[in-house]
């Protein structure tokens, strides 16, 4: 009997999953790309800093400890909603 019933919502999970599945995968895009923008941001702002100064720094080895020694953590995150929304595009489509 358990066993029945178990099988039973399986198939219909995967029925539903199978239906549904353009919106899982972008929900599972979306939420993948939001931790790999948390993740990255410190990086980010490193590499931007890098770009657009030119001599502040030559390699990200030296350039992390010199922008937390500058702004300390809060130069890292300085502005992570232009890293997800730079990002975002690529999500959707």
């Amino acid at each position: 009997m358990v066993s029945h019933i178990f099988h039973a919502t399986i198939t219909v999970s995967q029925e539903i999953a199978y239906k549904w599945r353009t919106s899982l995968y972008l929900i599972a895009s979306a939420s993948a790309e939001f931790f790999a923008d948390i993740l990255l941001c410190p990086f980010e702002a490193v590499k931007v800093r890098i770009q657009t100064q030119p001599g502040w720094a030559r390699t990200l080895r030296e350039g992390m400890p010199k922008l937390h020694g500058e702004e300390g953590i809060m130069g890292y995150v300085r502005s992570p909603c232009f890293f997800g929304c730079r990002l975002a595009s690529w999500v959707w489509f």
